[in-house]
């Protein structure tokens, strides 16, 4: 299984605000999570929304990655 991360850093706010917002979308596809957080009045949320996409390009990338390098085994 292929794993991708993203971080957001220096993000001003407290963790228990953050959290709340990361409970609504714990466990959720990622198409899912990003239209409740388009629809979260929290401020927060935009900057979760950001990450979120941020890891959806990282798997994405990740992805290509490994198919490109099966293929070369293969050849």
């Amino acid at each position: 299984m292929l794993e991708a991360t993203a971080r957001n850093r220096y993000v001003r706010t407290s963790a228990q605000k953050t959290k709340l917002v990361l409970d609504l979308i714990r466990g959720k596809k990622a198409a899912d999570a990003l239209s409740i957080l388009r629809f979260t009045k929290k401020s927060i949320a935009r900057d979760i929304e950001e990450t979120l996409r941020s890891a959806s390009a990282n798997a994405v990338l990740v992805a290509d990655r490994a198919r490109s390098q099966d293929v070369k085994k293969i050849v």
